[in-house]
């Protein structure tokens, strides 16, 4: 009978560490997640506010082309309009250039 009491103590001091660590390990696993929301919202906060500013860049870009009223654009089109647009003023000097010669 003594043994049998403890033999149920043991188990209830056992059973009762893994669920402390059980818990450490969620309390844990909660933090990890709240830091990983928080940097995502950071991430799309950063990216809502390159689309945004990238829009108001390419409209200020072309607010003096007739019939343009409005743009929205995402930042990465809008670098990639940029380059198209430096590659398309080197085409024409080249052109400029070839035609001087000539």
């Amino acid at each position: 009978m003594s043994q049998d009491i403890s033999i149920a103590v043991a188990l209830i001091v056992i059973t009762t560490f893994f669920l402390i660590i059980q818990l450490y390990k969620n309390y844990k696993l909660e933090e990890d997640i709240e830091m990983y929301k928080q940097s995502n919202e950071y991430l799309e906060d950063r990216i809502a506010k390159r689309d945004i500013e990238g829009e108001r860049n390419f409209k200020d870009l072309v607010a003096g082309i007739d019939g343009v009223t409005s743009v929205s654009l995402s930042a990465k089109r809008y670098v990639e309009l940029l380059r198209a647009e430096e590659s398309l003023v080197e085409l024409q000097l080249k052109v400029k250039e070839i035609s001087d010669v000539k």
